[in-house]
């Protein structure tokens, strides 16, 4: 009965921890290329592109 109550109590420990650490890490990755063209973001759950003019090309370009 101990070892039944520990292992219900780790368990379910680590399944709130697991989820909370899922929201976290849920972090935006941007690539950003030399010759930009287009921008892509992409989350855990989404992708996103945006096409640049030539006005946002040069200032994304600039650092």
């Amino acid at each position: 009965m101990k070892n039944k109550v520990c292992f219900v109590i780790t368990f379910v420990t680590t399944l709130i921890y697991s989820a909370y650490a899922q929201d976290k890490i849920d972090y935006l990755v941007l690539n950003k290329i030399k010759t930009a063209q287009e921008i892509v973001v992409e989350n855990i759950k989404t992708k996103v592109t945006v096409k640049l003019d030539e006005n946002q090309k040069k200032s994304f370009l600039i650092i």
